[in-house]
């Protein structure tokens, strides 16, 4: 995981540890910045089994999750076409509550640039965030909050994700190559 988002990360960690996390979260970070690895670090925990700090990487659920078959447990939403989520996806979301849980905890829906939902989409998403189920968790992000509905808005609980502030540039610095330059894989 980026440095850029440790902070968060640990805040999460206790209020999950005091069972105080929140069920929806809205991750406010800039595109193309590490938001996904910090995503599936974060929905790995909350799908582990053993309920501890770290997914243990044993349990059936964290087999599941490494698999490339993936887990049933988990959804992960992003644009169709890079510009739009549409109500069939959101569609998904709720056709996966119906039914319980395959491991028996929790369910992790996550939802990438949640500002690209359509307007039908998005009611629809919002009915859901209304009443969620209990041990789902809904992981949204965005890099333009200002662009999601405001209704939305004031159902999940934002994180912003700052990178001036998490010594991004002593670690890019640390990791430069010889010409000086650094990708972030995404």
């Amino acid at each position: 995981m980026y440095p850029w988002f440790e902070q968060v990360y640990q805040r999460l960690l206790r209020c999950y540890q005091q069972n105080i996390l929140p069920q929806a979260l809205l991750f406010d970070a800039p595109d193309n910045k590490g938001i996904d690895k910090f995503i599936g670090q974060l929905s790995s925990l909350l799908l582990c089994q053993t309920g501890k700090n770290i997914p243990c990487q044993q349990c059936q659920s964290c087999q599941l999750f490494s698999s490339s078959d993936g887990h049933p447990d988990y959804l992960n939403i992003t644009p169709e076409d890079g510009k739009h989520i549409k109500l069939e996806a959101v569609q998904q979301v709720i056709t996966m509550l119906l039914n319980t849980a395959y491991c028996g905890g929790v369910r992790v829906i996550v939802i990438e640039g949640v500002e690209l939902l359509n307007t039908s989409a998005a009611n629809a998403l919002l009915k859901t965030l209304e009443e969620p189920n209990q041990s789902v968790y809904f992981l949204l992000t965005s890099a333009h909050p200002e662009k999601v509905m405001p209704t939305i808005l004031s159902r999940v609980q934002r994180q912003k994700i700052v990178l001036e502030d998490a010594g991004v540039l002593p670690w890019l610095e640390s990791r430069a190559g010889v010409e000086g330059t650094v990708t972030l894989e995404t």
